[in-house]
């Protein structure tokens, strides 16, 4: 990768603390702590926010993503 290609690249990704804010992503990747009560309100208030197409994923390593998924409309994949 080119240094140009990679400074293209960064410019591409941003950071924020709002939920709305991810209105026009193709891809989110949730990352809370371990707590489901918590990921089920972050999966719920995505699922209202990000386009129907998009992909939400969950880094979780403890809980089924099936079951961090059955707050959504979303198939799980």
């Amino acid at each position: 990768m080119t240094a140009s290609e990679k400074d293209s690249i960064l410019q591409r990704l941003s950071t924020t603390l709002k939920l709305e804010d991810f209105g026009n992503c193709d891809f989110v990747i949730e990352a809370a702590v371990e707590n489901i009560p918590l990921k089920w309100d972050i999966f719920r208030k995505l699922d209202e926010v990000i386009p129907k197409e998009a992909i939400l994923a969950s880094n979780t390593s403890s809980i089924s993503i099936t079951r961090i998924a059955s707050v959504t409309k979303r198939p799980i994949a």
